[in-house]
């Protein structure tokens, strides 16, 4: 299991650069992520993928809601695009202090040698699959940079063929 360091992305496309400042309000995060997730099931079920969505725990803390629902579809995005059979899962848990989401998916892993370099901007994996080619690279540096403008904290666990799971913590206050 490879579990990514902290880093951040530095550089971003000039449509996120641009975002606005955070305009925070009371967000209900398991909205946000079925929102999100209800956006990615046209091409979950294309591909035949078992989903699932769960929520547990009080999940509203004081968010930018367009800026949070942008960093939940690209999480959710991304595990669909690179996801081939299988599932993808996710969690929001509301605890003390913070809202955690978990994306898991069985897709296609992310390799040692490319795994601290995924929240870059631009960075595309060497392992993508055919239907995945052309992509930007920008969806994973995106929703980290969003989670972070919240002090919050992305972090990537993966295997290669065996999946990824992306863990979110967003703070309350």
């Amino acid at each position: 299991r490879v579990v990514s360091p902290p880093t951040r992305a530095t550089r971003f496309a000039p449509e996120a650069a641009a975002a606005p400042k955070s305009a925070k309000e009371k967000v209900d995060v398991s909205e946000l992520a079925h929102l999100a997730w209800e956006r990615s099931m046209p091409a979950a079920r294309a591909k035949s993928l078992k989903t699932e969505i769960r929520s547990q725990g009080d999940t509203h803390l004081q968010a930018d809601r367009g800026q949070l629902r942008r960093a939940l579809e690209e999480i959710l995005a991304n595990a669909v695009s690179y996801t081939k059979e299988g599932f993808v899962r996710v969690a929001v848990e509301g605890g003390t202090r913070e809202v955690t989401v978990t994306c898991t998916d069985s897709g296609i892993g992310i390799p040692s040698e490319e795994f601290g370099r995924i929240f870059d901007e631009g960075f595309v994996g060497s392992n993508q699959l055919p239907e995945t080619r052309g992509g930007a690279g920008m969806g994973l540096a995106i929703a980290k940079r969003v989670i972070e403008s919240h002090g919050g904290s992305a972090m990537v666990e993966s295997r290669v063929g065996q999946g990824t799971r992306i863990t979110l913590n967003i703070p309350r206050a």
